[in-house]
């Protein structure tokens, strides 16, 4: 298990970042859908979000099998 603590936002090097640990939006290949229950990381000062590879992975799941479901219900 990842244990990934991120301080400092690597996109404006801001001290202001948030772990939460909620619903992430998210956008891949055009679509849009929303992960429940991610720990993740949000800078309050440009809105970066950011994850560790073990969420990563649960994000591309959720997504394949929301794209599947879609899919089959077309």
């Amino acid at each position: 298990m990842n244990k990934l603590t991120i301080t400092i936002c690597p996109i404006c090097d801001s001290k202001k970042m948030k772990k939460i640990m909620g619903d992430l939006s998210c956008e891949k290949i055009k679509h849009l859908f929303t992960v429940p229950n991610i720990v993740y990381y949000f800078c309050e000062n440009c809105g970066e979000k950011l994850t560790d590879a073990e969420n990563e992975i649960k994000i591309d799941q959720y997504f394949f099998k929301q794209l599947h479901k879609a899919k089959r219900a077309a």
